[in-house]
C-alpha cells in the first residue's frame, strides 16, 4: 500500500500489510532483535507497520533530517534503516 508521508514532501510510503509477507519479514528481523537483547539488554515487545521509505527529488535542504525521540515518537528506542539504493544492491 503506498501512502505519502505528509509531514515530509520528499518521502512516500510503502506499507505491508499481506499477513504472509509481514510474518516473513518478522522472522527474518528475528535476528536483529536478538543481537538487541545480547547488546543492550532490552527486549524487543512491539514494533510498528513495517514499510519502504522511498525519498524521492531534491531535498533543497528542507526537511533534511529528523529525530525518533521527540513527540510523537518518544517511545521509540531502537530504528532500523537498511539502504536499498546503492549501486551493489542486487535485490537478494
Amino acid at each position: 500500500m503506498r501512502a505519502p508521508d505528509q509531514g515530509r514532501l520528499d518521502r512516500v510510503d510503502h506499507f505491508f500489510h499481506e499477513r504472509s509477507t509481514v510474518r516473513f519479514l518478522l522472522r527474518r528481523l528475528m535476528r536483529v532483535e536478538q543481537e538487541v537483547m545480547r547488546s543492550f539488554h532490552y527486549r524487543i515487545t512491539k514494533h510498528e507497520t513495517l514499510r519502504i521509505a522511498r525519498y524521492q527529488g531534491k531535498r533543497g535542504g528542507h526537511q533534511y533530517g529528523h529525530r525518533d525521540d521527540v513527540p510523537p515518537t518518544q517511545y521509540r528506542r531502537f530504528a532500523l534503516s537498511i539502504n536499498l539504493n546503492t549501486d551493489d544492491f542486487t535485490g537478494r
